[in-house]
């Protein structure tokens, strides 16, 4: 991971600095006054990527009196560069946000974050693979904390190093190991359990024997009598057929005898009617010269009809088209009056509107409304002095507020140098005498004095502010009281306005109206339209007279229509009875003799009905017989069978035992199989635990971690001091124990850490601190490419700084970017890119050098 930009909104004494750019960046150091925000960069960065600084809470790293902050930080991982935003809203019910993205060739923005917070820093994690636990006991050494690694205990100390060396698979080695041996343990009690319930049948074997010969006894019993009630079943089985085909025979007898008897009684009526129409037809017949006559005389009428016809449909057609005309004439006429009458009104509204007058009025309207638009502007003029104050009064209080927190930190600090004795500095840690204590409480206090006139100063502006707001609101709310009447002024004009166009245009309507009056009525006097329909309805009356229909012929040829009418009725029917005479007699015929054949038919079907009857009594007897003999041969096979399936149960039990015992005997295989299975994964269990490989590696690692601390020690120390880890230890009882534990010797003797001075204490967690990171920076996978120191320098004498940052300048190439924190100014000229840090009443600020 290493940072490439670095942008803060409101973190900690950071309000909208300039975003930091650390490309190019090799070895720098961070320097600037205490409280600066020198340390708040690093805490930043940490928070950024995983949501961790050196505050507790959230809230507690926006910066006084802001509603939220973020921090936006692009880093290169393997070869890509990613953006994280990480934003905070402070407050009761506090939100934050997490964006991640990947920064595309051109700057275009890929969006790569999860659903939810905690699913992205899980992503990022993994990304880094690191997480803020070991990256600030490895390559953050933080203010006040470079012993964070030294000072734990021993197990902690194996924690840090298993989580740089990548040890944590080996536990998911070992949780999956100990699911696989429980799942054995399972499988082998579940076989136990099975060949439990199988020895359990096996004893069962007498029992099953004894069953087996009772049932083959009761089975033997039952067929026996199973056999006897079929032979009497049998003799009698044919009779339920017979009765049922007796019945079905009678069934089709009385069937075949009511159809004879319909079709006797349809042949009757088809006699019946046979003999009416020969009857009718014979009649008819006789009267055939009389109808012949009468039906001649109808055909003569219908020819003069027809002739009459003509003429009254052409008449019909001309009295239509006549009639129509007259409607379209009426029709015109009733248009011209209707347009008169709107001519007529629309005069009538122009003459109201013309009567009256508004010019006077509006003028008077409209000086009284220039009056208060000039008054409208005073008062937008006096709402625009009232922002600028008020913008004077808001930046005066947001630097009122900076001062009173300044303020308190320099009586903080004045407080601390007050009280403290003795040779260090308790604020930067370097060596302190009383002329340098003096020296620094004056400035310190020299420098309070100065906010507490600026303080007074910006309270003064801040009344003055407040009195000129209260005298223009005062004035806003005068001209305001006297503008209420404008809207209802605007109003009345622009009502007044639009009654004047209205009259305008009334004035040129009723010009226009008053012609086309004139116009109208001249033509209504003088019947001057429908020229064209007139001349067509005078063509219409001639061409009616030209007819000349008289008005009795229609009525004499209707009177003679209606005389010989019936004739055509009595033709018809004359011709049919001629042709269907011959037919209908020949159909009376065939009936009579049907009628005969179905009286001869059924006296025959009578007599077997009887014979059939007699038979059904007899079967009804012997079927009644049979039911009985078969249901008690019912009863027997059931009682045989059930004895059959006892005797089948009682063998199949015996059977299965021989199942049972090669099952068993597969069972006791692979439960054997099983517990191999296990004891394999017992061997693994304790191989992937903290004892096994996890031991072994770290075991092979400390010489590297001891190799670059000593390294690093012997150059800060001029060989003077150097470290030993073991990882065992043995107890009182004689055992052996798995630790990490630091020896310190220098030319004393082995010491504990505890009596090393702070000088040397630091440049013991330095060395260790930076070979953890070096180690860390090698691991596979986590490409850590940064190194953090923040502070240290004040607890070293001349030549222990000296040495300390040549051995910052020797690990630089380990590292991509090594950036170090320092306020001690014969420092800066060690490191060849300083970024300073300045507090300002705006906030801190950041600028390279």
């Amino acid at each position: 991971m290493l940072p490439t930009r670095l942008e803060l909104k409101n973190f900690l004494p950071y309000r909208s600095p300039d975003a930091i750019y650390f490309e190019g960046i090799d070895l720098a150091c961070l320097t600037g006054n205490n409280g600066a925000g020198k340390s708040s960069l690093l805490d930043a960065i940490t928070w950024a990527l995983w949501g961790k600084a050196r505050g507790k809470r959230d809230d507690d790293l926006v910066h006084l009196g802001q509603p939220e902050m973020y921090v936006q930080l692009d880093f290169e991982q393997e070869g890509t560069i990613y953006r994280v935003l990480r934003r905070r809203k402070s407050g009761k019910r506090g939100q934050g946000e997490l964006n991640l993205w990947i920064v595309q060739e051109g700057g275009e923005l890929l969006l790569i974050s999860e659903p939810s917070m905690r699913q992205t820093q899980q992503k990022i994690d993994t990304l880094l693979r690191l997480d803020y636990d070991t990256f600030v006991n490895s390559a953050f050494l933080q203010q006040g904390k470079a012993d964070a690694f030294t000072t734990k205990t021993p197990a902690e100390r194996k924690k840090i190093l298993s989580d740089i060396l990548g040890l944590e698979q080996w536990g998911v080695y070992e949780d999956r190991t100990k699911e696989m041996l429980k799942a054995l343990n399972d499988e082998v009690k579940a076989i136990d359990g099975v060949l439990q319930s199988i020895d359990e049948e096996i004893a069962r074997e007498p029992q099953y024997k004894r069953e087996l010969e009772t049932a083959e006894k009761n089975h033997a019993v039952a067929v026996e009598a199973r056999d006897e009630a079929k032979v009497k079943m049998e003799a009698l089985q044919d009779a339920p057929t017979q009765l049922s085909n007796a019945r079905q025979n009678i069934s089709a007898v009385q069937g075949r005898v009511k159809r004879y008897r319909e079709d006797l009684e349809a042949v009757q009526n088809e006699i019946n009617k046979s003999g009416k129409r020969v009857e009718e037809y014979e009649t008819l017949i006789a009267q055939a010269e009389t109808i012949q006559t009468g039906y001649d005389a109808l055909q003569s009428a219908r020819e003069e009809s027809d002739a009459l016809s003509s003429k009254l449909s052409t008449l019909n057609s001309l009295d239509k088209e006549r009639n129509q005309l007259q409607n379209d004439l009426t029709q015109l006429k009733n248009k011209l009056e209707t347009e008169r009458e709107v001519h007529r009104n629309t005069i009538a509204s122009a003459q109201k509107q013309l009567d009256s007058a508004v010019d006077d009025e509006m003028r008077d309207i409209q000086t009284k409304i220039t009056e208060l638009e000039e008054k409208e502007a005073e008062r937008g003029t006096l709402q625009s002095n009232i922002s600028t104050l008020q913008a004077e009064k808001g930046n005066a209080e947001a630097t009122l507020t900076v001062l009173v927190q300044e303020g308190k930190d320099l009586n903080e600090r004045i407080a601390v140098l007050e009280e403290t004795e003795g040779a260090t500095c308790p604020l930067c840690g370097q060596a302190l005498d009383d002329e340098h204590r003096e020296e620094i409480l004056s400035t310190i206090i020299e420098e309070r004095d100065t906010m507490r006139e600026d303080y007074r100063n910006t309270q003064t502006r801040i009344t003055e502010n407040n009195d000129a707001i209260t005298d223009t609101n005062k004035q806003i709310d005068d001209i305001s009281r006297t503008l209420a009447q404008l809207p209802r002024l605007r109003s009345q004009f622009g009502a007044l306005e639009q009654q004047q166009k209205d009259a305008d245009s009334a004035r040129k309507q009723l010009e226009a109206a008053e012609a086309a009056l004139a116009v109208v009525e001249k033509t209504l006097e003088d019947d001057d339209y429908g020229h064209e329909i007139r001349q067509q309805i005078a063509t219409l009356d001639e061409q009616r007279e030209a007819l000349d229909i008289g008005d009795d012929a229609q009525e004499a040829i209707q009177s003679r229509l209606a005389e010989y009418r019936e004739y055509e009725r009595q033709h018809s029917q004359l011709e049919l009875a001629q042709q269907q005479l011959p037919d209908e007699q020949k159909r009376l015929d065939d009936a009579l003799a049907r009628q005969t054949r179905l009286n001869n038919t059924l006296e025959e079907e009578a007599a077997l009905e009887k014979q059939l009857t007699d038979d059904i009594t007899t079967y009804e007897k012997q079927a009644a017989e049979y039911r009985e003999a078969a249901l008690k041969h019912g009863e027997r096979v059931t009682e045989e069978r059930t004895a059959f399936t006892r005797v089948n149960n009682a063998n199949q039990a015996l059977q299965s035992l021989e199942y049972q015992r090669k099952r068993r005997a597969e069972k006791e295989t692979e439960r054997d199989l099983k517990i191999a299975e296990a004891n394999i994964y017992e061997e693994l269990k304790l191989a992937f635990g903290k004892k096994g490989v996890p031991a072994m590696i770290i075991e092979v690692a400390l010489p590297e971690l001891e190799a670059s601390a000593n390294e690093l020690l012997t150059r800060m120390t001029g060989g003077k001091m150097h470290i030993r880890m073991k990882t065992q230890r043995e107890t009182l009882s004689g055992n052996v124990n798995e630790t990490l534990e630091i020896e310190i010797a220098d030319e004393l003797g082995t010491r504990p850490y505890e009596m090393y001075s702070g000088g040397e204490a630091f440049r013991i967690n330095f060395a260790i601190r930076v070979a953890l990171s070096k180690m860390l920076a090698r691991r596979a996978g986590a490409q850590l490419r940064t190194l953090f120191i923040d502070e240290g320098f004040g607890t070293q004498d001349d030549e222990g700084r000296n040495r300390l940052v040549e051995a910052i300048t020797a690990i630089q190439h380990d590292f991509d970017m090594i950036l170090v924190i320092t306020h001690i100014d014969e420092l800066k000229d060690a490191f060849p890119v300083h970024i300073m840090v300045e507090k300002t009443g705006s906030g801190s600020r950041v600028t390279l050098r």
